[in-house]
């Protein structure tokens, strides 16, 4: 049985939010599209799959005791009949006391499994609702095309639940869930922040200082024309309502552009006198 712990590199003590950090930064070593190993990128999203899950996390550790205790019972002189009634009872569910699989057993066992995969996706795409297709890889093998429409209030690392779109191996049996972990991409201006946007605007010492006005490209493609006031400091920050992303409530959230100043370099002795003067 793989260690699941050990391939997100997580302690059995982690919590749900340590063992989801953990994922995201490994699918983001790992993802084929990005240059990653798809058998190890496959494993951590078994893993993950299995960990993030409290039942059959709960499960998973059951059944990693009882193959434990088996081995210690291996590796003893003498056993322990009592020892091995309650490895029977993990396995089974107490079939041999209540006649009966535990229901919990019998619950997972009326559909097929859930399946988990990890998209990447452009920080552009989330204007609108994205109807993504994706490929998915079904317990027998198969590769299936599945249709899903990501919502533009997604946000990185969520994980999107899709009944119905998991496992059909099993023809006689209910299909099981699609989860999508989500990556957003890093774009090179911007920066997501739930709704709102961030982006660093670069200006030259004397637009700093005389004042000046830029045009801002958006992220959404419109232009938009940034008073820059005299004297503006270095980190001054600009917030222009509604041009940035879409909360779960329809509206926009801000835009928030912080200044930078370029120094000159390379000055002539000659330029270097002049602004010695200014400021004197």
């Amino acid at each position: 049985m793989d260690d699941y712990y050990n391939i997100l590199g997580v302690s059995k003590s982690s919590s749900s939010e340590e063992i989801k950090a953990a994922f995201r930064k490994k699918a983001k070593e790992l993802h084929p599209d990005r240059g990653g190993d798809e058998s190890e990128f496959k494993k951590i999203n078994e893993a993950y799959d299995i960990l993030k899950d409290d039942e059959r996390r709960t499960l998973y550790d059951r059944q990693n005791q009882t193959q434990t205790r088996k081995r210690n019972f291996h590796s003893q002189t003498s056993g322990n009949f009592d020892d091995i009634f309650v490895d029977l009872n993990d396995v089974f569910g107490n079939f041999g006391q209540f006649g009966g699989i535990d229901p919990n057993i019998r619950r997972r066992q009326q559909r097929n499994r859930d399946l988990n995969i990890t998209i990447t996706i452009g920080l552009e795409e989330l204007f609108d609702n994205v109807n993504k297709t994706v490929s998915v890889r079904h317990v027998n093998g198969e590769r299936k095309l599945i249709s899903i429409v990501l919502p533009r209030t997604v946000n990185n690392g969520d994980t999107l639940k899709y009944r119905g779109l998991g496992d059909a191996s099993i023809t006689n049996r209910p299909p099981g869930d699609l989860f999508v972990n989500i990556i957003i991409d890093e774009h090179p201006i911007f920066i997501k922040d739930k709704e709102n946007l961030y982006m660093d605007l670069t200006i030259g010492l004397i637009d700093a200082i005389t004042g000046s006005n830029p045009e801002i490209k958006t992220l959404d493609g419109k232009q938009l024309k940034l008073k820059i006031g005299p004297g503006t400091q270095y980190g001054t920050v600009f917030k222009i309502p509604n041009f940035g992303m879409y909360s779960k409530n329809g509206s926009r959230g801000n835009l928030l552009i912080r200044i930078l100043v370029k120094i000159p370099e390379n000055l002539t002795e000659e330029q270097l006198n002049i602004i010695r003067q200014l400021g004197n």
